[in-house]
């Protein structure tokens, strides 16, 4: 039931967004289904926190649709929002649970640093109507990822394994409906959902991202769940993971964007590398994977087509905007403020620097943009130290391709990582770099006493 609730849910929205259903109607139908589905996976999870994570996957496809049917432009208050505002209200709400915890110094700071430096560039920004949206992109990543921080190590495996399904799950249906977009406007000259066609080196670049707004960021999320895959991948399941991981890499090419293919062919890379262990696993993995980029970048040159290879690694002025922002930072160390269209205006050509760190330091400050990598890098540290390889893997992949796109964060999904690396419980109840608590043994007095063992507190 849960898995045909959030495929109604998508076809709701891509239905609504051909038709225009009346917005009313949509809200309606829209709760009922995302409703029930909350009730379906807390009853399978037990977990509010869980529940909320593993719905924001079910919806992030959908997020630039709002809960009325019509874009965020118009409303920024999308169902994946209203999930993510549940988790900042149950963090708040049982902010008690949080007092007798031990948490790490280094964070508290870095958040700390962060809650009052994030206002600063909204005060300077030249609009405040553009700063106050990115300010909200920005503050919700933070609220959230907060949370999840307080309330740190509080989902059990049961629970993250049904959350690593439903990634899986709602990827692949992104794919599969992507993939059927490409087929019909190849194939019958049927144009559905978002499609855009530019001039390229030798002919037209077409992109197809089903109802996603700045696919740059969001085909990144599409070679997110390759990770979660590969951490189930084993010799009983390989019959449908590996067709699944053709349908995720296929779908990837036709959104036409280079940054998320080609750093998830050399992340890819690294995870055969440094995850498998053993040379003929190493070998086997990397003809099988290396087969399947093969294919991506087939397609990749259909839809973006080039006179030879090596414009498909054309910089499109991204080393000039790279520059630029190097410029403005040396000159404004503290930021010129959360305004996009006043940073594009010293861009060389008119765009925003294709990476997310230069984006953040040029806009935030120095200190801002150091503050939310550190954060990140904490979060990377958990997941390794959790031994959590998917969400290692996923968040470095994603953080890698953000220095060759304007913002990670506009593309919503990375929150659910970073969150996850924070809220799953370690293997063991401890993590693995620490050493595991030792039984007490009480000591014997002219009796037997039977041992006792403290149990591994969670």
């Amino acid at each position: 039931m849960e898995y045909l609730l959030s495929l109604l849910l998508l076809i709701l929205n891509l239905f609504n967004y051909e038709k225009k259903l009346n917005p009313l109607l949509m809200f309606a139908v829209g709760f009922l289904l995302v409703a029930s589905l909350f009730y379906f996976v807390f009853k399978k999870t037990g977990s509010f926190l869980a529940t909320c994570f593993i719905l924001m996957a079910y919806t992030w496809q959908i997020s630039w649709i709002n809960i009325f049917g019509r874009p965020t432009s118009e409303l920024q208050l999308p169902w994946f929002y209203v999930l993510g505002f549940l988790v900042i209200i149950y963090g708040f709400i049982n902010i008690k649970n949080c007092f007798r915890r031990n948490y790490d110094v280094a964070p508290i700071i870095l958040f700390s640093v962060l809650f009052i430096m994030i206002l600063y560039p909204l005060a300077i920004s030249k609009s405040f109507s553009a700063g106050v949206k990115e300010i909200g992109v920005i503050g919700f990543f933070v609220a959230v990822l907060f949370m999840s921080f307080l309330h740190r190590d509080t989902i059990g495996k049961e629970a993250y394994e049904h959350f690593k399904t439903a990634m899986i799950w709602a990827v692949m249906l992104t794919a599969v409906f992507i993939i059927a977009q490409y087929v019909l406007y190849k194939t019958a000259g049927i144009a559905v959902f978002k499609i855009a066609v530019r001039k390229s080196f030798a002919g037209y670049q077409t992109s197809f991202y089903l109802l996603m707004e700045d696919h740059s960021s969001s085909s990144i999320m599409l070679g997110c769940a390759v990770f979660y895959i590969l951490d189930r991948l084993h010799r009983r399941n390989w019959w449908y993971y590996i067709p699944a991981l053709v349908v995720i890499f296929i779908s990837m090419a036709v959104t036409s964007r280079r940054s998320s293919t080609i750093t998830l062919i050399i992340v890819v890379g690294a995870f055969v590398l440094f995850h498998y262990r053993g040379v003929a696993k190493k070998i086997l993995f990397s003809v099988v994977l290396g087969l399947i980029s093969l294919i991506m970048m087939y397609y990749l040159l259909i839809v973006r087509p080039v006179s030879f290879v090596g414009q498909i690694l054309n910089d499109n002025g991204r080393f000039n905007g790279y520059r630029a922002a190097l410029d403005i930072i040396a000159k404004h160390p503290f930021g010129i403020g959360y305004d996009d269209d006043y940073l594009t205006s010293f861009m060389p050509h008119g765009i925003s620097p294709h990476n997310t760190i230069l984006r953040w330091a040029a806009m935030g400050g120095v200190i801002f943009a150091a503050v939310l990598v550190g954060i990140i890098v904490y979060c990377l540290r958990k997941a390794r130290k959790k031994r959590l390889a998917a969400e290692y893997w996923a968040i470095f992949y994603s953080f890698f391709a953000a220095n060759l796109i304007p913002d990670i964060l506009a593309a919503r999904f990375f929150v659910i990582l970073c969150s996850m690396a924070l809220l799953v419980k370690s293997e063991n109840g401890y993590e693995a770099s620490e050493i595991p608590p030792m039984p007490q043994r009480p000591r014997r007095r002219g009796r037997v006493i039977p041992e006792a063992t403290e149990k591994v507190s969670e």
